[in-house]
């Protein structure tokens, strides 16, 4: 559907367009596809509704102009159209592979995130999608308490994250949709395809005339037969006239069937060509974006986690800033948790808006960085529900889970770190050597690695000898007081409660 943009407020990256049958539709700034900048009032644009809301709305480079009337006096003139050698039934070859196409449709952009690649630890990442709008409130808010609090390198990655947020937003524009980014990545760049799509849509222009011009001259033939009837004495200049515009006529019909036959062939051909190529494309397309994809959240969220980083570091040297959160009997470390808390304290639980609740979602998620993430691994249930217990009582930053077999927890740490586990040495299938060399090769490709405990009822010289050879270094006594199991474990878990958001 054609129409165009009624309004857009770049703060809220949302709109309203307005199509051309007068029906209004709300976009956002994620929906729109080759807009040079931010989308503006009148810019015309195509869009698609998908049960009345846009999943694509594409800026119109060029205006479409109604056909301007024929002079049918003239000879039809034949537009010519650029092309490789001007046959329409030579094979359509291909100037770019696939893979080509789309590395150089990103090339920029692959260039531009070359600039900033960093390898990130596992646990140095701030969702940055999720706390964009917080985490720059925060950094004005304390402008505004003290605009000396700032360095150098905070300003620095301040705008690395703005560069790549704004390389993020780019990127998620051009691969919106699929069968637009096919036509624009890899259709637009075969030569043979482009100036056969140019010849159809001249054909089609030309045809037009042509109808035109065989209408009119229909009339003139009729025009010549009654005056032919009416003034015989003219009849060898009016049969002459006759001949002329006849001849002209058969021309033009002549003319409007080439085109059409070739138009049929040309539709047929393209239709071919778009066919063979687009499940190929979509299929590593689609690889691409969620790898690039990936990267750049990667390096997002890595860069997040060190600007928030620096943000509270250089608040806390402020003596302005020191002095607000003095005043404000907020006791806690200076981080974005504590900053949020301290916002949200004040407000009526009642009269919270959308925005609170997003903000009190947000706050779960900041808490849930500062958890220390433990597992019990353990076939005797009593043991295992002992454990977790006191965990849980004693810690309530602590998540702890159980887990019957090592295998079980292994494939659960495939998909989320962990800090600890403490594995019974009397588990079997496979046993705790096995279990520990599945864990170690594991462990191996991670750089953030989880520590292990080995526990037991009694443990012997030679048992402590052969798994202090396979690197572990913690042991845990399952028959303790509970007392002093408790204290065991607080000692495991000293320097795991670490605050993520404060490395």
């Amino acid at each position: 559907m054609k129409g165009k943009v009624l309004s857009y407020d770049t703060f809220s990256e949302e709109g309203v367009l307005e199509a051309r049958d007068g029906t209004r539709h709300s976009f956002s700034l994620m929906d729109c596809i080759e807009f040079a900048n931010d989308p503006r009032k009148g810019d015309p644009v195509d869009f698609g509704l998908d049960g009345g809301v846009p999943y694509y709305v594409k800026f119109l480079k060029d205006t479409q102009h109604e056909p301007q009337e024929v002079n049918i006096k003239s000879e039809p003139t034949q537009k010519t159209v650029p092309t490789r050698e001007n046959d329409i039934y030579a094979p359509i070859m291909l100037d770019f592979s696939i893979d080509e196409a789309i590395f150089h449709y990103f090339s920029s952009m692959i260039v531009d995130l070359e600039e900033y690649e960093y390898d990130f630890e596992e646990y140095e990442r701030l969702d940055y999608i999720r706390m964009r709008r917080f985490l720059t409130t925060a950094y004005h808010n304390l402008l505004d308490l003290d605009p000396k609090f700032v360095n150098n390198e905070l300003i620095s990655f301040y705008e690395y994250v703005g560069d790549i947020y704004r390389l993020y937003k780019g990127f998620v524009k051009k691969i919106n949709i699929p069968k637009i980014a096919y036509e624009e990545i890899f259709l637009g760049a075969q030569t043979d395809y482009v100036w056969r799509k140019v010849k159809l849509e001249s054909n089609r222009g030309e045809i037009s005339t042509q109808k035109g011009v065989i209408k009119n001259l229909a009339n003139e033939i009729e025009l010549v037969k009654q005056k032919i009837a009416k003034m015989p004495k003219e009849k060898v200049a009016l049969e002459t006239e006759y001949k002329r515009y006849n001849r002209m006529y058969v021309d033009a019909l002549h003319r409007a069937a080439s085109l059409r036959d070739e138009n049929i062939f040309l539709l047929r051909e393209l239709k071919a060509f778009e066919e063979a190529h687009y499940g190929e494309f979509v299929s590593q397309f689609t690889h691409f974006s969620r790898e690039r994809k990936e990267q750049i959240l990667r390096l997002l969220d890595g860069y997040s986690y060190y600007f928030d980083k620096k943000m509270w570091d250089c608040a806390e040297s402020s003596k302005s800033i020191r002095e607000f959160f003095r005043k404000a009997n907020v006791q806690e470390e200076f981080s974005s948790k504590t900053y949020l808390k301290y916002y949200l304290k004040g407000l009526d639980e009642l009269k919270m808006s959308e925005l609170h609740r997003e903000l009190k979602t947000l706050l779960a998620y900041l808490e849930s960085l500062s958890q220390v993430s433990v597992a019990v691994v353990d076939e005797d249930k009593d043991a295992k529900f002992r454990l977790l217990k006191l965990l849980r009582l004693r810690n309530s930053d602590v998540k702890a889970s159980a887990y019957e077999r090592i295998k079980l927890f292994a494939q659960r740490l495939k998909q989320e770190p962990f800090d600890l586990v403490i594995i019974d040495t009397k588990i079997t299938n496979p046993s705790v050597e096995k279990g520990l060399e599945l864990l170690g090769e594991m462990q191996s490709k991670r750089s953030k690695k989880c520590r292990i405990c080995l526990m037991s009822t009694t443990f012997s010289k030679e048992e402590l000898t052969r798994y202090s050879a396979l690197g572990i270094t913690h042991f845990l006594l399952k028959t303790l007081p509970e007392a002093e199991l408790g204290k065991r474990l607080d000692e495991l878990l000293e320097g795991l409660h670490v605050d993520q958001l404060r490395g």
